[in-house]
């Protein structure tokens, strides 16, 4: 499971405005050998990031934490809500 907002920081009625967000997201999720297992012990998950919509796309700056005391910074370029078309 996940579940992401984020919002526009920025005038977005300013001519010249560069759009800047600020967001985060929680998880919750993990591995499981059999359907019977599915659910039990999820593990929790968390993050807060800044982005910024440039001429390339979106790029994000992000800090994420885990249950466990599992920590990642990130740096992404694109989109956060990706496709699951195959």
């Amino acid at each position: 499971m996940r579940a992401v907002y984020y919002r526009r920081l920025t005038d977005a009625t300013s001519l010249f405005s560069v759009p800047v967000y600020l967001g985060g997201s929680v998880e919750a999720g993990g591995l499981w050998a059999t359907r019977d297992e599915i659910g039990r012990h999820l593990i929790g998950a968390g993050s807060l990031f800044l982005g910024v919509d440039t001429f390339l796309g979106p790029i994000f700056l992000g800090y994420g934490y885990a249950q466990g005391g599992h920590n990642a910074a990130y740096l992404t370029f694109g989109s956060l809500l990706r496709s699951t078309d195959y």
